[in-house]
């Protein structure tokens, strides 16, 4: 299996994904964007699920441009699933370096399609 990092710090919506993807891929988490760029460095990734709203040290952003500059990490998948869901945010996260963009709440059995589809994908 694959192995993803999801980037969340709250633990229902956590939960919710451990739960969706357990047949997917091998998950690590972190609640923190500077853990989430050290395990990039020590481990390759396949995907990286980054919430934009971390309550502790840097957000779900400033952990992508910090990941993006990692050998190997230029075009790995970094998808924000994230509650910010006004007009805009969706082109703003992208700018930023981000792949794709997921927004909560949203629906499980299209976020598990679209989870194993950039997985089935070589980067």
């Amino acid at each position: 299996m694959r192995k993803v990092l999801l980037v969340e710090d709250d633990e229902p919506t956590k939960d919710i994904i451990k739960y969706l993807l357990r047949n997917v891929c091998e998950l690590q988490t972190t609640n923190r964007g500077e853990v989430a760029i050290d395990l990039a460095q020590k481990t390759t990734f396949a995907l990286i699920l980054m919430d934009i709203k971390l309550d502790y040290g840097m957000n779900g952003i400033q952990a992508t441009k910090n990941i993006r500059k990692i050998q190997g990490y230029e075009k790995i998948p970094i998808i924000a699933v994230t509650a910010y869901a006004m007009r805009g945010d969706e082109e703003y996260f992208l700018s930023q370096g981000l792949s794709y963009y997921i927004a909560k709440p949203f629906d499980l059995k299209k976020f598990v399609t679209t989870i194993s589809d950039f997985l089935s994908f070589e980067y």
